[in-house]
């Protein structure tokens, strides 16, 4: 079974495939060129192959790495919404803890795992149906950018396993303090 993304998550990388639309012509697969011209559709669902075409697409359009893509992403998501409001209150554990439920959000496929300790938070991305390490640094770069969102200062990253190497799911390893929040 192939997954789906949600539209919402497709938006931003369209409207700025879009502003850059004869690059975006150039580097865009011809089958998808229609997404540049349709309507997207925030509550419908698109193929996941389709949502990681597009973010290629517009990492050599932009000349952005994944990781960038990842956190503007994350910096999207959180920003203005229901959820930029749990990100400024309470402790950055119990935010980054959410993780999964943003990923659910944005995807029918695969299920993000989040574990703390001390000084460090483990995400694991386990059945997805997408198998791409370039992805996987937009996911890495996302979570970053969630755990600095949540108040954390994140002073290294480990990428442990990838199912683009053969491993049965993608493991980031995150060294990371929370920062002090006055009350």
């Amino acid at each position: 079974m192939s997954g789906r993304t949600k539209g919402s998550a497709l938006i931003g990388p369209v409207r700025a495939l879009r502003r850059n639309r004869v690059s975006a012509l150039e580097v865009l697969p011809p089958e998808l060129h229609d997404y540049l011209n349709s309507r997207i559709l925030v509550g419908s669902w698109y193929p996941v192959e389709h949502y990681v075409a597009l973010l290629r697409a517009l990492s050599k359009v932009a000349r952005l790495t994944w990781e960038r893509i990842g956190a503007l992403g994350a910096r999207t998501d959180l920003s203005g919404g229901i959820y930029s409001n749990l990100a400024r209150a309470g402790r950055a554990e119990d935010f980054i803890a959410l993780i999964p439920v943003l990923w659910r959000n944005y995807h029918d496929s695969g299920r993000e795992i989040v574990t703390f300790s001390e000084g460090r938070c483990v995400i694991e991305l386990a059945d997805f149906a997408v198998v791409d390490a370039e992805y996987c640094k937009s996911v890495s770069g996302y979570n970053r950018e969630v755990i600095e969102i949540a108040g954390g200062v994140v002073w290294a990253v480990r990428k442990l396993r990838c199912t683009a190497n053969g491993d049965r799911s993608c493991v980031w390893e995150y060294d990371w303090t929370a920062q002090k929040r006055e009350a």
